[in-house]
């Protein structure tokens, strides 16, 4: 005997399928309460990554009379993200946010068993029907960042932290090393790969490496957390630039931190999401969120830094909105092969696609 929540499911895909999900969703969900899912890889109290996102979806999603139901501490393997994403859909959940680009591989069975469920998610891979992808130009920021390092530094020697090779980081690492070299065209940007995002040891092990063997004076990260680079700079009396988190405007050695509005964002998304399930739009397009939306930026610069360094960032914003690409004109990777050329626009499926290199500059160290 089927069970009530096998009938629910076979009725929506019945009047899916002779209506139209616009239709259907006007229908049913003006008298009814839009459930969101979220899945956590740590700890949603835990300052950094996870509690930004955690904050940031949960006001979005007040502001607009949505409710949150989320999943933490899930591993990246198939069999526990699985079970949470079945666990939120057994709780009423009609989108569910996947913001991490393991557990996309991890849950693509699931994604194919629900097609009534949206799933939003920051990887292009594998994409259904009912997946929605977006993605955050933080790229940007760290450019941005990357002027503001190039013009502090001393030595030209700049250490950066990356938790995995992945797309996204890559693109940061890069942007972040064409910024620094605009302004110091014969700087060095040392990356390590941490291999993880959590290890808060492992990271200020690797930080202090890169202190003592390379010189350098400046060091960020492309991590959940910068609270272990931070503080290894800070033993050090070396400069720190923080990334997904405030700047600490009481230590003056943070000369900025990379934001993203998540808030902000999450906003945009989710009146997309509403939108969609009461009838407004047929599809959702995949959204690109940047400094056009004011999505992401620095958090303001320190009182060690001249004020004329503000106003060169503040026109190399503008110049960002107003259609400048961090990655325009020639571009070599750090094996001397040319990435991007002057000739031609750089596409958002090359950056998104292909970017599994490092620019000119970039020296990664073992």
């Amino acid at each position: 005997m089927l069970s009530i929540k096998h009938v629910i499911i076979l009725v929506v895909a019945v009047l899916l399928l002779s209506i139209g999900a616009a239709a259907f969703y006007k229908i049913f969900f003006t008298a009814h309460s839009i459930k969101i899912g979220y899945i956590f890889p740590g700890p949603v109290n835990e300052k950094g990554w996870n509690m930004e996102h955690y904050d940031a979806v949960k006001k979005a999603c007040a502001h607009q009379g949505l409710e949150l139901i989320y999943r933490d501490n899930v591993p990246e393997a198939m069999d526990p993200a699985s079970r949470a994403v079945e666990s939120l859909i057994d709780e009423g959940a009609l989108a569910i946010i996947i913001n991490n680009h393991n557990y996309h591989s991890a849950i693509l069975p699931a994604i194919k068993k629900h097609p009534e469920i949206l799933f939003l998610t920051t990887s292009k891979k594998n994409i259904s029907s009912n997946t929605i992808p977006y993605f955050i130009r933080s790229y940007q920021a760290h450019y941005l960042a990357g002027l503001l390092a190039g013009m502090k530094s001393k030595t030209g020697n700049i250490g950066y932290l990356v938790g995995y090779n992945v797309a996204e980081a890559q693109r940061a690492v890069s942007a972040f090393t064409i910024g620094v070299r605009t302004v110091n065209r014969e700087a060095t940007v040392y990356v390590k790969y941490t291999n993880n995002w959590n290890d808060i040891a492992k990271q200020k092990t690797d930080a202090e490496n890169l202190i003592k063997n390379h010189d350098v004076d400046i060091i960020t990260g492309y991590l959940n957390t910068p609270d272990a680079y931070k503080e290894a700079a800070r033993e050090h009396g070396i400069y720190s630039i923080g990334f997904n988190s405030r700047r600490d405007v009481n230590d003056p050695k943070e000369l900025t931190s990379v934001v993203i509005n998540w808030q902000k964002a999450y906003g945009i998304i989710l009146r997309r999401i509403v939108r969609y399930f009461t009838g407004r739009i047929e599809n959702i397009p995949v959204a690109w969120l940047g400094v056009n939306e004011d999505v992401v930026g620095i958090d303001g610069i320190s009182s060690e830094i001249d004020p004329s360094y503000g106003i060169m960032l503040e026109n190399a914003r503008r110049d960002l909105i107003e259609g400048r690409d961090v990655f325009d004109g020639t571009v070599y990777d750090n094996h001397d092969e040319l990435r991007f050329d002057k000739t031609d626009p750089v596409s958002d499926e090359a950056l998104l696609d292909k970017f599994d290199w490092l620019v000119e500059g970039c020296e990664v160290v073992k």
